[in-house]
């Protein structure tokens, strides 16, 4: 994961800096984990779900640049436990990732407009400090 270091350091400090408001934080984090694609390749994945008064987002990045970076909005369904999020490839096509919370762990499925799917387990690498009452 030697190529996503210098973005990785990068992206925690700006989430960093984002983590404030009161919210849901079940899916608030930094993840790294992998993605599994057709013929077993393995792309190492990191995302950074942040949120605020108006939902949740996440920005995404992978070791083998298929997703083109940026931020997508994400769907958090009623039972608070499943996100649905929708990213781009860099050839344009919508790669829709959908998780389910397991503590400090995601995992759940990418899928593509072709068919396409592969397994995601993301481990969180760093959680939002705790609201103080007080």
């Amino acid at each position: 994961m030697k190529p996503l270091a210098g973005i990785f350091v990068f992206l925690v400090a700006i989430f960093l800096a984002s983590a404030g408001s009161p919210r849901n934080r079940a899916f608030e984090g930094i993840w790294a984990g992998t993605a599994e694609l057709p013929e077993r390749t393995i792309d190492e994945i990191v995302l950074i779900i942040v949120g605020s008064e108006d939902g949740l987002s996440g920005t995404i990045s992978d070791s083998l640049e298929i997703l083109r970076a940026g931020t997508a909005d994400a769907a958090v369904c009623p039972d608070g436990n499943a996100l649905v999020l929708s990213f781009p490839t860099v050839d344009g096509l919508p790669l829709t990732v959908a998780l389910k919370a397991h503590g400090d762990r995601l995992t759940g499925v990418w899928t593509d407009p072709d068919g396409r799917s592969g397994k995601i387990e993301l481990d969180r690498r760093y959680a939002p400090v705790s609201e103080n009452p007080h």
